[in-house]
């Protein structure tokens, strides 16, 4: 869920009355796929690099070759039909230098590892906006009109990129939130650092999203959402704290993640309510 909703959060972004020249195909129908493939290959890039038997190596390397050509012939059709997406690389390339490099190492579970590849998911809602604006408004949206451009819903005082970057910046903030909130309620419950980074980060965020409502630059729903997130990322992790000190039952992960996905769809939405 945590890998999916980006994108489906970027669909809701394109013009599904936009068309393209008929040469090529439409890029949003190559550059989805790519996107998928290439966490396919990903995962199999970290399975590959995380095991020492060098035996298991050797069974690895057909999923990983496998997944690694597709995702480069889906990579290629997205640049032909969508060249300006070769922009991004040097975005996306550190990212994922560094989580390759903390799976390397053994670390492919800390905290940095997760908001670095949870940070790249997120970051394909910009991209799928520059997809949809057909690479108008330039590199980053920082070109001449590029606040001007189209926006797809959710209060209209901001416009084309300014509103592209709000939605990916309230996107990203939930998922990236999610880390530490996730890692405070199963590997590192009952820790009293991840219980505070959990609450921190949201507190900022809580604070962040109240400055932008006030503003008129998002709906209330999405303060509302904000000021439950925060409570959860507090009492839930202090909650499994205390049961963890008692030796009680346990908060199951199944139901964190099943929680999470809903609230995440809820997020959604909520960028497009008042």
């Amino acid at each position: 869920a945590f890998r999916y909703q980006p994108w489906d959060q970027s669909n809701k972004q394109l013009d599904p009355w936009r068309t393209e020249p008929k040469e090529t195909p439409p890029p949003r129908e190559v550059v989805m796929p790519a996107f998928w493939l290439g966490y396919f290959a990903f995962w199999a890039w970290t399975q590959w690099l995380r095991t020492r038997s060098e035996a298991k190596r050797l069974l690895l390397l057909v999923p990983m070759l496998w997944y690694s050509a597709i995702c480069a012939m889906a990579g290629l059709a997205s640049l032909i039909s969508a060249p300006y997406l070769l922009r991004w690389a040097p975005v996306f390339a550190p990212l994922l230098a560094l989580a390759l490099w903390q799976v390397r190492i053994g670390k492919e579970r800390s905290l940095l590892s997760g908001v670095t590849t949870t940070l790249a998911a997120t970051l394909m809602t910009a991209v799928s906006y520059d997809v949809a604006t057909g690479g108008a408004g330039g590199f980053l949206g920082v070109e001449k009109g590029a606040s001007t451009l189209e926006s797809f819903g959710g209060p209209q005082n901001l416009t084309g990129w300014h509103w592209a970057w709000l939605v990916t910046s309230l996107v990203s903030g939930y998922f990236v939130g999610t880390v530490p909130y996730v890692k405070a309620m199963i590997r590192g419950r009952g820790k009293p650092t991840m219980i505070c980074l959990s609450f921190g980060f949201h507190l900022v965020g809580l604070a962040l999203v109240a400055y932008a409502a006030s503003a008129g630059l998002i709906g209330w729903t999405n303060l509302a959402l904000w000021v439950v997130l925060t409570a959860r990322a507090l009492v839930l992790p202090l909650m499994q704290r205390q049961r963890v000190r008692k030796r009680a039952k346990v908060i199951r992960p199944r139901v964190v993640g099943v929680s999470e996905i809903i609230i995440s769809i809820v997020m959604v939405l909520a960028i497009f309510l008042p």
